[in-house]
């Protein structure tokens, strides 16, 4: 029947095109079960929180290992996405590329539910108080 390791049989089915389009059909639906349950009121992840106490505590490292934890397979994605193709991730990497896979994660979230808007709550607190702004080219 099968022979080879794990990674030897399904790099062997995805080489055949309907069982690569069932096989990706079946990760965006697991996609998409992540993402529901991110937006899920009964356990509110970070990206919903937005009391001043809450938003204090907020930070990057945080959102990241939530979204890790919740959304396993979309911070792969959005992890994979944001590595230049030239290099391999490394750790330093995960810290270089972390500000922008968590902030495309919270746009996407933020599009599936209004509420969950912490992420951009920081960032315009930011641009507020820092006195952060675009000068004119």
């Amino acid at each position: 029947m099968l022979q080879g390791t794990w990674s030897d049989i399904a790099r062997a089915a995805f080489r055949v095109n309907e069982l690569r389009a069932e096989m990706c059909k079946l990760f965006l639906k697991e996609i998409w079960k992540e993402c529901c349950a991110m937006v899920s009121k009964k356990d509110p992840p970070l990206l919903r929180k937005s009391s001043t106490a809450e938003m204090q505590d907020l930070s990057l490292k945080n959102v990241s290992a939530d979204l890790n934890n919740r959304c396993p397979l979309l911070y792969s994605v959005l992890m994979t996405a944001a590595t230049p193709a030239q290099r391999k991730r490394s750790e330093s990497d995960e810290e270089k590329w972390l500000p922008s896979v968590v902030v495309a994660a919270a746009v996407v979230m933020k599009q599936r539910c209004q509420s969950m808007n912490a992420e951009q709550l920081m960032v315009t607190t930011l641009i507020k108080y820092t006195g952060f702004h675009v000068s004119e080219i």
